[in-house]
């Protein structure tokens, strides 16, 4: 009895020091729980939220933000997570692959998202849709314009938007700018005075199972002659090259020699793809971006034996019928002579 009355005594004690709060969530759940009269309430990011009252139950967010009063918190919005240039300096001229990384940091999939780079400065533009990002997902789209021929080479905006419409007729929007100097390719006379190294080169292809041909001209219009290191790289992931005819070219002043980059990809392989080209002299260097369009692969057509094997099969298929039929029709007949 005095046992008992000492326990009852602690289990108070106990009541008063733990706290409301505690990590201690039921069993098959990971999170937090919090402890009202009215029982345990969820709190799975542990911000001192429970879930029902937080606007962002996924992300630990304890100051509740929601600066666009969408009902939704800041740290739930989706994000512009990454972005990368690839040059990391876009060049006159040349192609530009712009990759964006998007994070649903929402407890829900967010549907039909579509995101857009525009560069008002240059005049171009691109998007991509994407149908479903999953909670919790981060996802990367690749956006490739060409910054026109003799764009000025100066400090330009490219801005990235990101637009999910969460309700008919209603969307919201996630920005973010960046700032990159667009350098000069070398062909523009009134920059360069004709005193360069010129590479002209087919900068997009289609990638198939025997490989794509990239065909360039390098244009030696310095007073000398010069000797040009040539290489392809950004490749080992996806593919490999061969460069004709050699890594080194010796063009004399004034002239230009004709080349091929020959290109394959791995096997299991698919979508777009870049790399850099890059004519390296003692004192020049020119990287060129180039694309790569990996189809899908086709299945192949069914074998010319199974196919004729069907083919057997339904044909005796169809002589039985017709068997069957002409011995049922025969004894009708039969029948009705009798």
């Amino acid at each position: 009895m005095h046992w008992g009355k000492n326990l009852a005594a602690i289990l108070i004690l106990l009541s008063l020091v733990v706290p409301a709060y505690a990590e201690l969530p039921p069993a098959g759940f990971s999170g937090c729980v919090i402890s009202t009269n009215e029982g345990a309430l969820r709190d799975v990011d542990c911000d001192r939220t429970p879930d029902p009252f937080d606007n962002c139950p996924l992300t630990n967010n304890p100051d509740q933000v929601d600066r666009d009063r969408n009902g939704i918190g800041d740290a739930c919005d989706l994000v512009i997570d990454e972005i990368r240039f690839e040059p990391e300096s876009p060049m006159q001229g040349r192609s530009l692959v712009v990759s964006v990384w998007l994070m649903n940091s929402r407890a829900y999939p967010m549907r039909n998202v579509e995101v857009k780079l525009d560069v008002p400065r240059l005049g171009v533009a691109a998007n991509e849709r994407i149908s479903v990002i999953q909670p919790g997902e981060r996802t990367k789209r690749e956006l490739i314009v060409r910054v026109p021929e003799c764009a000025a080479t100066r400090m330009t905006d490219f801005a990235i938007i990101a637009e999910y419409p969460f309700a008919p007729g209603q969307k919201e929007y996630f920005s973010q700018a960046v700032r990159a100097p667009v350098v000069s390719s070398g062909t523009c006379d009134a920059e360069t005075g004709g005193d360069t190294t010129v590479v002209n080169i087919l900068e997009v292809q289609d990638v198939g199972p025997t490989g794509a041909l990239y065909p360039f001209t390098i244009h030696n219009k310095q007073s000398e002659s010069r000797a040009y290191v040539l290489s392809a790289t950004g490749l080992d992931e996806w593919g490999y090259a061969e460069i004709n005819p050699g890594t080194v070219i010796v063009i004399p002043a004034g002239e230009a020699r004709d080349g091929a980059i020959q290109v394959w990809a791995r096997p299991g392989i698919e979508g777009k793809r870049s790399f850099t080209f890059t004519v390296q002299a003692r004192d020049d260097a020119k990287q060129i971006l180039l694309l790569a369009n990996i189809p899908e692969p086709v299945a192949p057509p069914p074998a010319p034996g199974r196919q004729l094997f069907w083919g057997f099969v339904i044909f005796v298929l169809l002589v039985l019928l017709a068997a069957a039929f002409l011995t049922h029709r025969s004894t009708r007949n039969h029948k009705a002579f009798k």
